[in-house]
């Protein structure tokens, strides 16, 4: 008998409120939820578990980041269900006292970017590699199947259990060589699918990573040496998205 023992973190959602996300550049809503780590017995929890942390995730960009839920008053129970000003009075009624400065830096960023200092650009710019992240450390912490890959094993399958067979039909005496053949497509696809594979993190990078990059750093216009410094930066920090990100393929969004 197989007896799974271990332990699966659980996400449970405590309402909406309003904070700032630096992907949006902007007060918004976020969805907030609690982070359990229960004991698992049979892949059934038996407790609720020690709350290990917060987490917020924006439902405009679906970025998320730790949370201090002690900052909030109240929480929303449904999303969209009211303007961030309404929202922001019922959750976080000081969010535009709190974020105030950062919101008259994005007045100003809006206005004339190139007038900020170059070293609080470099941290803006810094701070977005920080906030994206953990997106990406949980993508690389997992086993992920995109849909390209997920269309390249069905198609492997079917070609290695029903192609041999289909060919055996149409070419006589090709009995004997249906398990050669069945074994080269498995081959062919092996391959196909290890590349697959392989790519899945860029692929992941270009359509799932890179949009917030644009919606985050499009206004700011950064320069290559900006660039260069904020990944830098991450790759001291450790943080994978440093070494998938491609400076040319960045710049390209913002110019």
């Amino acid at each position: 008998m197989l007896i799974y023992l271990g332990k699966k973190r659980q996400e449970r959602a405590m309402g909406y409120v309003v904070d700032f996300c630096p992907i949006c550049r902007e007060l918004s809503e976020f969805k907030l939820s609690k982070i359990n780590d229960p004991n698992l017995s049979y892949g059934i929890p038996l407790a609720t578990g020690a709350t290990v942390g917060y987490l917020r995730e924006c439902v405009v960009c679906q970025t998320f980041m730790h949370a201090d839920p002690i900052r909030y008053t109240a929480f929303a129970n449904r999303s969209g269900t009211a303007s961030i000003k309404t929202l922001a009075e019922a959750t976080f009624p000081r969010a535009y006292k709190y974020h105030g400065k950062r919101l008259q830096l994005e007045k100003l960023i809006r206005q004339s970017p190139h007038t900020i200092e170059e070293k609080l650009r470099v941290e803006l710019v810094a701070e977005i590699f920080e906030t994206l992240a953990p997106l990406v450390e949980r993508r690389m912490a997992h086993f992920y199947l995109d849909t390209r890959m997920l269309m390249v094993a069905v198609f492997g399958l079917l070609a290695v259990f029903v192609l041999p067979l289909y060919l055996v039909s149409l070419i006589p005496g090709l009995e004997e060589s249906q398990s050669i053949v069945a074994m080269f497509m498995a081959l062919v696809f092996g391959v196909i699918l290890g590349w697959q594979w392989k790519t899945s993190p860029r692929r992941y990078m270009r359509d799932m990573i890179y949009p917030n990059f644009a919606k985050a750093l499009s206004v700011l216009e950064p320069s290559e040496e900006e660039l260069s410094i904020a990944i830098g930066i991450a790759k001291r920090n450790g943080k994978h998205i440093a070494n998938l990100v491609r400076k040319d393929e960045l710049m390209r969004l913002f110019h």
